[in-house]
């Protein structure tokens, strides 16, 4: 028997043999159970400065790349306006990615990120916002660029 048939008839038995086929059925059913998966309509996400946080229901990476102009009122202080902190935040979905500053207390302080497209049981796009940046300042205490955190809602978009 020449070598070229040795190894076809080697890859049929193993093709068709029971349990070829039965890790077949179950990677199909695997399958099929991830694409009917559902993405939860909203989830709240935490992500640290400078720290990348994977969103894995959404395959979507987000960066907390700055904080730029934080005016918010110390938790210790009563003040007439209750400031802003500009957060600059960077989305990837795949292989395409958008850098948008939101707000915590002017807008804006929501986006629309697109998703994955074509992808079996996700939404096109994902609409976030910033809900809160931690942590609140305190007078005369400067807050360490590491330790700021934002927690955003992302929500799957209509």
């Amino acid at each position: 028997m020449n070598r070229r048939l040795l190894i076809k008839s080697l890859a049929s038995l193993a093709v068709f043999s029971p349990f070829a086929m039965h890790m077949n059925l179950a990677m199909a059913s695997e399958q099929a159970q991830v694409a009917n998966a559902e993405v939860p309509s909203q989830i709240e996400f935490g992500v640290r400065m400078r720290k990348s946080g994977w969103t894995r229901d959404r395959g979507m990476k987000i960066t907390l790349v700055n904080v730029c102009n934080d005016t918010r009122c110390p938790a210790d202080v009563q003040c007439i306006f209750a400031g802003n902190a500009q957060v600059i935040l960077c989305f990837q979905v795949g292989t395409r990615s958008k850098i948008v500053t939101l707000n915590t207390n002017k807008g804006p302080n929501t986006v629309v990120i697109s998703g994955m497209k074509g992808k079996v049981g996700m939404p096109s796009a994902y609409v976030v916002k910033l809900n809160s940046l931690s942590p609140t300042p305190i007078a005369g205490k400067k807050i360490q660029f590491n330790l700021y955190t934002a927690t955003l809602i992302i929500e799957n978009a209509v």
